[in-house]
């Protein structure tokens, strides 16, 4: 009967440290979750901080809008095929209706759509990136103007956002 207490402490002792063991490992894979985690997010933020537009609104036609749309910040847009536009109708100084343009191609346009008029020369060889200093020229077709004063939006893939204004026609 000596033995039994001796060989319990040994096992308890066994026990604690395999529970140390994965407690430890399991800290370390959240620390790294973790760090992961805030390096995405930094890079994130980091790419918003660099990456800046400038939207200038021409005069509107009766079924489309050309909007002239510069990068002024020092990051390239990659995909502008992807940016989000979108035309905001204004009465009495309140927003009173939203229309979200999807792209599509020009040789295809419909209404309710937007496509590049216009791409930089500087990046004709790969047409979808807005390199730092770029202008490209938008067109928003819809279907018919409004009767109001409007707003463009438009929003980048990373979430940096221009807005250009324009009245009825």
């Amino acid at each position: 009967m000596g033995f039994g207490g001796i060989i319990a402490t040994g096992i308890m002792v066994i026990v604690l440290i395999v529970t140390g063991y994965l407690i430890v490992a399991g800290i370390s894979y959240s620390v790294d979750s973790a760090s992961a985690s805030l390096a995405t997010v930094r890079e994130a933020v980091d790419s918003r901080l660099h990456t800046s537009l400038s939207l200038d609104v021409r005069e509107p036609a009766a079924t489309y809008i050309d909007c002239n749309v510069t990068n002024t910040g020092r990051t390239s847009i990659d995909n502008v095929t992807r940016m989000d536009v979108f035309i905001r109708t204004i009465a009495d100084g309140e927003v009173t209706g939203c229309t979200w343009l999807p792209y599509e191609n020009a040789a295809t346009i419909d209404q309710d759509r937007w496509y590049v008029l216009e791409r930089p020369s500087a990046t004709q060889g790969s047409p979808d990136i807005l390199g730092p200093g770029d202008m490209m020229i938008l067109r928003c077709v819809f279907g018919n103007a409004d009767a109001g004063d409007s707003m463009v939006e438009v929003s980048t893939p990373n979430g940096v956002k221009a807005v250009g204004y324009y009245g009825a026609i």
